[in-house]
């Protein structure tokens, strides 16, 4: 990916609120509600937090952001992967800097928001994530008081070279509906070729050949899109033949195979492209990736009924798991759209990883494949792209399905948890909300 160099953001902001109260007497002048969502804090830049540590003197705005971000951001450094624990612990130690500059603090999501009156000035959401935006455009708020500051990575329509990104930051002040118009436009472009590729008999990889006879075995759990092999010389990768390689599916592999992919906060939980595999004719064919030491979800989840021990604080932290990994690929400005049993891994400790990364909504691409379940969600209209609402109805499905393979005990008292904290259950971050905090009031986080 190839970074353009930022200027500063917080100067954007300052110049959006002076161009509010010109004019106005200094009594009738208003602050900005100046509203840092989830995705901005997890950005790999911190330039907009070290902006505003640095000017917090000068600031002339109300400065609010989410308590759950906090919270998971708490969750996520606990968690062994690098990149994923740093930033975590780095936006921590900042928003508890800003604390006292901060005069509002919401429980949840964007959502939260339409339930508060006491906002007399306009609101101005800073988000690096379209989803999001797209989110916000749809709240019952006054359309010419809201505004979005959006700072996101998308493709350069401008570059010839089909092969790298361009960042894209965007300072424009957005009004909400220019958001959401634009959302409607993001048409489902994917196109496959009319056969599927058959594996070859010898392949490349990194300028070495290999004989797929000889060389890699067959996993039993290949999907609809690919075969799945392990390489038998190199026993923690695999290799992922694609059957339909369309142009698109090869754009996304190479966005995860650049560097700029491994920090986003879904490297963590999703086992991403590590090299491209080549036909001997140099014609893409598929890729190589981590090889998950796992079992998958449903498989787990039965072997966990059949386990007397199991207690509901052991399926709450599953649960919460899986949770945390879906968010972090919403973070990422991706949506899984396939979000189902078979896509998802558990590792001995625990952990949960989701695979498939190459079949997800990313920036401006669309899905390749589409859980049949996620049509009812996108209002009959297969040609808009998938949001984050989506996989949260998949993934509510996907929970309600697996908690029938436990004991009623377990069954009512987990309904329960969810029927007493029913006005925070309706998102992703709705379902991180109740696990956690039944996991915190046990005493178990």
């Amino acid at each position: 990916m190839v970074l353009v160099e930022y200027s500063s953001m917080y100067t954007k902001i300052c110049e959006f609120q002076e161009s509010l109260n010109q004019g106005l007497e200094y009594k009738s002048k208003v602050r900005l509600n100046l509203i840092l969502t989830s995705s901005m804090l997890f950005a790999p830049s911190d330039y907009l937090l070290r902006e505003l540590l640095q000017n917090s003197a000068q600031i002339p705005f109300t400065i609010s952001t989410f308590r759950l971000t906090e919270i998971e951001l708490s969750l996520y450094e606990k968690y062994t992967h690098d990149a994923l624990s740093q930033t975590a612990k780095a936006r921590l130690s900042n928003l508890h800097r800003l604390e006292q500059y901060r005069v509002m603090s919401y429980y949840k999501s964007p959502i939260d928001i339409v339930r508060l009156e006491e906002f007399k000035a306009p609101i101005c959401f800073v988000t690096c994530n379209i989803n999001e935006a797209v989110e916000i455009s749809r709240l019952a708020l006054p359309q010419n008081d809201t505004h979005i500051l959006l700072d996101r990575f998308e493709k350069d329509s401008s570059n010839q070279n089909m092969d790298t990104f361009t960042a894209k930051f965007d300072k424009g002040i957005k009004s909400v509906s220019d958001i959401y118009d634009a959302a409607q436009l993001r048409l489902w472009t994917n196109e496959v070729e009319d056969a599927p590729n058959a594996v070859p008999d010898v392949f490349e990889i990194n300028g070495s050949n290999y004989v797929a006879t000889k060389d890699f075995s067959p996993l039993r759990d290949s999907g609809g899109e690919g075969d799945l092999f392990r390489i038998t010389f190199d026993g923690g990768k695999v290799i992922k033949i694609i059957r339909y390689p369309s142009e698109t599916k090869m754009m996304k592999i190479k966005y995860f195979l650049s560097d700029d992919a491994k920090k986003l906060p879904m490297a963590a939980f999703c086992p991403l492209p590590q090299a491209l595999v080549y036909t001997l004719n140099g014609a893409e064919i598929g890729y190589t990736m981590e090889y998950i030491h796992g079992t998958r979800l449903d498989r787990y989840v039965a072997r966990m009924a059949d386990d007397s021990r199991t207690k509901l604080v052991d399926v709450l932290m599953l649960f919460l798991r899986i949770t945390l990994a879906v968010r972090a690929v919403h973070l990422s400005d991706c949506v899984i759209g396939d979000l189902c049993v078979y896509n998802f891994m558990v590792e001995k400790s625990g952990y949960v990883k989701i695979v498939d990364c190459d079949s997800f909504q990313i920036m401006d691409y669309p899905n390749d494949g589409v859980h049949y379940e996620a049509m009812s969600y996108i209002d009959g209209h297969e040609g808009l792209y998938l949001s984050c609402e989506v996989d949260y109805h998949l993934l509510r499905s996907m929970l309600d399905e697996l908690i029938l393979y436990f004991n009623t005990k377990i069954q009512e008292r987990y309904n329960a948890i969810l029927n007493s904290y029913n006005e925070k259950v309706n998102d992703i971050c709705g379902l991180i909300f109740a696990f956690y905090y039944h996991l915190l009031s046990l005493g178990e986080i």
